[in-house]
């Protein structure tokens, strides 16, 4: 949900929302909606974690602190949505992908998880745009 539905949420619910699912990763990370779901106390899901279709898994920043970590690119983009405070979702039907998927016990340094913020650099990665079906505010 946006801000807007979320705030007009907030002014008439008796139980207010307690997760967003948002479309979230280094290439669009919808940092705006996110940091004020999280100051409000709603949990935020992020869904394409992983950037599907996008350059996400190929940036130099999740490839370098890949081969730092000796990580998959997966496990990088998992992990910078966690310590953002995000919950990540990822999908997958192989068994040692999602055995990887839950082996998260490393730290992005502050400097990689800086490089991993700023390639968002608005530029529009949404790989889900589902404004035009609905003709609301969705992304506000």
């Amino acid at each position: 949900w946006s801000y807007l539905l979320l705030a007009d949420c907030l002014n008439y619910c008796e139980i207010p929302p307690a997760v967003n699912q948002l479309e979230i990763h280094p290439t669009y990370n919808n940092e705006q909606v996110a940091q004020w779901c999280l100051t409000e106390g709603i949990v935020v899901m992020g869904y394409s974690t992983l950037g599907a279709g996008k350059p996400d898994m190929s940036l130099p920043a999740v490839e370098e602190a890949a081969k730092r970590l000796n990580v998959t690119p997966a496990q990088i983009l998992m992990k910078w949505s966690l310590q953002k405070g995000y919950v990540p979702l990822t999908k997958s039907v192989n068994k040692e992908r999602i055995v990887q998927n839950l082996q998260l016990d490393f730290e992005l340094s502050k400097e990689e998880m800086e490089a991993l913020n700023n390639v968002d650099g608005g530029v529009p990665m949404k790989v889900c745009d589902h404004s035009k079906q609905f003709g609301l505010p969705l992304y506000w």
